[in-house]
């Protein structure tokens, strides 16, 4: 990660008009006109401190490598525009294997996604909805443990080193006794703490998981309620080092029908792929030549075989490389799952030890999610080249959250708005690291709902850093970071965004900070 940092002030503007005010020895009546002081909103770290816990025991902040993050309100009630998760028939109950992908022949890029991000920090776009671990002989998608196990509160303490902690915020239709598709933040993902309920009324629940780490929901009762979670996730299985494992340290695979296999081996071939090599030489050739699809307007050359039609053609968006990845890395003995959501697929490939999570890119253009202003999680670095055209889907919500800000609705009214100012006019180099950033603010003042200009530009060694994340945030030492959006550099290696500064924003001084995140284009090269 790189960073530079431009010193920046948020304080109060205090304007009196037509209006003598004279003290007296009485306290401010509730029929006053006006207000002496802006109200202190609750501090998160003083309730760290007091160990203040809310509805369903929930820590009422947590710690986490974003900063001090505040909970979720769990009574908060439900608003028209939160949109439930529902029971669509795909759950596994009764029989039902649940929910299945086919693919299709599409390899147009979408421009923009829907998307609903539930977490803090938020994972978008990989939010983990339904995954898939086997697949017929008609190329089709499915859960090879459809059976459900109960989904337990983990009872031993989060490995502070090695776990993220997240809050998880959604709305859900329980009906009594059928279970409901609820999102994970990643694989292998625990529960620690969790409540459920109608404002202040509690709704008895339970929840479970099947084979592939799907989660689901029961209600007691058929009703709309809010769900609230306090969640870990281990930081390795969003990435890092992928290790070297044998393999007979892998767990085993599902058996693939015939015709499967013999089309899966034609691809092998292709890509140089032999059990002689170790899992993590394999992988490496796996990743390399899914991750250099293309998305293509041009109709998919057609034949029986729809696998061998995307794999050998190398065309497609996430969901054409992560079926494909799937059924390929199957075949050759890597357990491997295919995920997706209403917006991005990737892939989950087991080391030995647990699921890592892999993106393939493919993703769309933009992803729109209209509600969330969350902080973004910072995963593990990606251990896997990115070829220079690579559309990798952390660029994406980079440019959700810019759509968000330049599309943010009339301010809210503030009586004493805060005023902000940087201190140091114009741009100057940052380097930090092999990577060069530059920092720059656009005016002397912006108020809280209104937009701060920013610009700036990443290089490496002189060559421009294209399609890399860059974070813009406010840091303080005695407030909580304020992270204002997230924005993906061009081919120059430049950014510019208008970001909107929180109307929660506390006042006082602040150091405004532009932060590359992960490994940019290969110009940049692989260095964090």
């Amino acid at each position: 990660m790189t960073c530079v940092g431009r010193r920046f002030s948020v304080w109060l503007q205090v304007v009196v008009c037509g209006l003598a005010v004279t003290p007296t020895a009485n306290a401010q009546g509730p029929g006053d006109p006006f207000v002496l002081h802006e109200p202190i909103p609750a501090d998160p770290r003083e309730d760290m401190e007091l160990g203040v816990s809310l509805d369903g025991d929930l820590p009422a902040a947590i710690v986490t490598r974003q900063g001090l993050l505040q909970a979720p309100d769990p009574a908060k009630a439900v608003g028209t525009a939160d949109a439930p998760y529902t029971r669509s028939g795909d759950g596994p109950r009764d029989g039902d294997r649940g929910p299945s992908f086919r693919p299709d022949r599409d390899t147009r890029r979408p421009d923009v996604m829907p998307y609903d991000d539930p977490f803090t920090p938020s994972t978008s776009p990989f939010k983990r909805l339904t995954a898939f671990d086997s697949v017929d002989a008609s190329y089709s998608l499915s859960v090879r443990g459809a059976q459900l196990s109960p989904l337990s509160l983990a009872t031993s303490k989060v490995p502070e080193d090695l776990d993220d902690l997240f809050y998880a915020d959604l709305v859900v239709d329980l009906e009594a006794g059928r279970n409901v598709r609820i999102p994970s933040v990643g694989p292998g993902a625990r529960v620690l703490r969790a409540r459920v309920g109608v404002g202040t009324q509690d709704v008895p629940f339970q929840l479970w998981k099947d084979g592939a780490d799907n989660w689901f929901i029961e209600g007691e009762s058929s009703v709309r309620a809010r769900v609230v979670m306090e969640l870990s996730l281990p930081r390795a299985a969003s990435g890092g080092d992928f290790g070297r494992p044998s393999w007979s340290a892998l767990p085993p695979v599902p058996s693939l029908p015939p015709p499967v296999r013999r089309a899966a081996a034609d691809v092998m071939a292709k890509v140089g792929l032999t059990r002689r090599l170790s899992p993590r030489e394999n992988l490496d050739k796996l990743v390399g030549y899914f991750r250099a699809f293309v998305e293509s307007a041009e109709p998919l050359a057609s034949s029986q075989d729809i696998y061998l039609d995307l794999a050998l053609s190398q065309k497609g968006v996430c969901r054409h490389r992560a079926f494909a990845f799937m059924v390929t890395a199957l075949a050759l003995g890597l357990p491997t799952r295919m995920v997706l959501n209403e917006a991005h697929a990737w892939v989950e490939v087991h080391d030995g030890h647990l699921w890592r999570r892999i993106d393939l890119g493919g993703a769309g253009q933009t992803l729109h999610d209209p509600l969330s202003s969350n902080v973004p999680y910072e995963p593990a670095p990606d251990p896997f080249a990115w070829p220079a055209s690579g559309n990798r889907g952390t660029g994406r919500s980079g440019s959700a959250r810019q759509e968000r800000a330049n599309a943010d609705p009339a301010p809210v009214p503030i009586s004493q708005p805060a005023k902000a100012n940087s201190r140091v006019p114009g741009a100057s180099d940052g380097e930090l690291g092999t990577k060069a950033v530059t920092l720059s603010i656009g005016q002397s003042s912006a108020h809280r709902r209104t937009a701060l200009n920013v610009r700036g530009r990443v290089t490496r060694v002189g060559e421009p850093c294209a399609d890399v994340a860059v974070q813009i945030l406010l840091r303080s030492p005695l407030h909580p970071d304020v992270m204002l959006g997230q924005v993906a550099t061009d081919a120059a290696g430049s950014y510019e965004a208008s970001i909107v500064i929180p109307r929660t924003t506390a006042l006082g001084d602040y150091e405004a900070e532009a932060r590359v995140l992960g490994n940019g284009s290969r110009s940049c090269g692989d260095s964090p």
